[in-house]
């Protein structure tokens, strides 16, 4: 038999076999979430030298 399982926060129902499958897929979700959070992390990291590198120029430019 086929369980609807209540998935995630959003409101998404995902279709699993057993307890395991359901176990394993909020497993996944939050390991995707987790990767995606150290994307935004090393993002604004990147962005944020940019800018000290910019107005470090900027500055010596002026004077």
């Amino acid at each position: 038999m086929v369980k609807m399982f209540m998935g995630g926060g959003n409101g998404q129902w995902v279709r699993t076999r057993n307890k395991e499958g359901a176990k394993a897929f909020l497993q996944e979700r939050k390991m995707e979430s987790e990767r995606r959070q150290a994307a935004r992390t090393r993002s604004r990291a990147f962005w944020s030298a940019a800018r000290r590198r910019i107005r470090s120029i900027w500055r010596r430019l002026r004077g």
